[in-house]
């Protein structure tokens, strides 16, 4: 009889267990509140992404400017060669063609700092402008009682409703934290 009891008790202990096992997900689930921002939207409509895109543009201006003057000198050389093939020495002409040749591959070499550049300036404003949304996406996270907040294009999520998107809020508050610096 007393095992039949205890047998009783365990397995009512065992409900009880699985009972509030099961309703911990539960409570989980009502508790969480999820949000998703789209970090490019923010790049393109915030002031201090219309102001680093702005800068990227100016750099990457004044570099098309510095290497379409060296391409048009490059094809100059290259004209001049051609045509003095026929009416050239050789050793001038064998002159003009080094200089061509060294000519190009300081072009190239230039345009690879160039495209360094713009991508070093390009990351650091980048990690500016992070420095600047992070805290806004916290401080909304900890206001609206958010439990999780998504970058929803780059955290693999596949779907996320409208209705949970802040963008437009983190785009207001880091405008107004911009305009009062």
């Amino acid at each position: 009889m007393l095992s039949r009891v205890s047998l009783t008790l365990a397995s009512l202990a065992f409900a009880g267990l699985l009972l509030t096992v099961g309703a911990a997900p539960a409570q989980a689930q009502t508790s969480t509140k999820v949000a998703v921002i789209d970090v490019q939207q923010i790049l393109a409509q915030s002031q201090s992404g219309k102001t680093a895109q702005a800068e990227i543009e100016r750099l990457q201006a004044a570099k098309r400017t510095e290497l379409e003057g060296r391409s048009q000198e490059l094809a100059a050389l290259k004209k001049r060669a051609e045509e003095g093939t026929l009416s050239l020495a050789e050793d001038k002409l064998a002159e003009l063609q080094k200089e061509y040749e060294d000519k190009a591959i300081a072009f190239k070499r230039a345009q690879d700092d160039a495209n360094r550049e713009l991508q070093k300036k390009g990351d650091a404003l980048m990690a500016d402008i992070e420095k600047k949304i992070l805290p806004v996406i916290s401080k909304i996270g900890d206001e609206e009682g958010y439990t999780l907040i998504f970058n929803k294009y780059q955290s693999g999520l596949l779907y996320a409703d409208d209705a949970i998107d802040i963008t437009a809020k983190v785009i207001t508050r880091l405008d107004q934290a911009a305009g009062g610096k």
